[in-house]
């Protein structure tokens, strides 16, 4: 496929970027046979018009992530949960260590979640302090990047399904940026057939 080198959406001739039709955080995840034809949805887009199309991109991602419940957000955030346990016990060493005037019930309620917390019989001035600085997030085992959710879902409904995720991210692009000056072979189904003829709708689908 020729590639000229201008901005496929508005024709500028310089300062331009590669765009991913379909974005990497995706692409990555496809299985190998998805992956031969990566440069047909590599584009050349100038600055103005690549910065246009993430904004739309990110339509598209909010509602992936809401399809799929696949939440966007930092990697650490999802990766680390709050855990309210560990939050309470922490909250309520402080208040013993720092309040001279707790009264004895309200004293004593805390040592006794502190004692069930440690299983122990006496809360000692370590343990206090120790309690006092809990770090309150831990990992959340279940988490998995947005990308590699969505590309999942996707891929239990076969080579199908995920070619239709392909094709849904190169529809967009073209609803979206309204693109002026595509290579002439470039096309939303690109590939899906022969994808179809040579490995058949039931490949086993091994993501990366």
């Amino acid at each position: 496929m020729v590639k000229e080198n201008l901005c496929v959406v508005c024709g500028k001739k310089d300062s331009y970027i590669r765009k991913n039709v379909v974005p990497h955080e995706y692409r990555k995840h496809f299985p190998i046979e998805m992956k031969d034809h990566n440069s047909h949805d590599v584009l050349l887009l100038c600055t103005s018009c690549h910065a246009i199309s993430n904004y739309y991109d990110n339509h598209l991602k909010q509602q992936l992530a809401k399809e799929f419940q696949a939440p966007i957000g930092s990697e650490e955030g999802l990766r680390l949960l709050e855990d309210p346990e560990r939050r309470q016990m922490r909250s309520g060493a402080r208040a013993l260590l720092n309040a001279e005037s707790l009264p004895a019930h309200r004293k004593e309620e805390l040592l006794q979640a502190l004692r069930e917390f440690y299983s122990t019989d006496t809360v000692t001035d370590e343990m206090l302090q120790e309690a006092a600085s809990l770090e309150t997030r831990i990992s959340n085992e279940n988490y998995i990047p947005h990308g590699l959710k969505v590309v999942q879902c996707h891929s239990r409904g076969g080579l199908r399904s995920l070619m239709q995720l392909e094709s849904r991210w190169r529809q967009h692009f073209l609803d979206s940026m309204q693109p002026k000056h595509l290579p002439q072979q470039w096309s939303v189904d690109h590939n899906h057939q022969k994808l179809l003829q040579k490995y058949g709708e039931d490949l086993p689908i091994k993501l990366s």
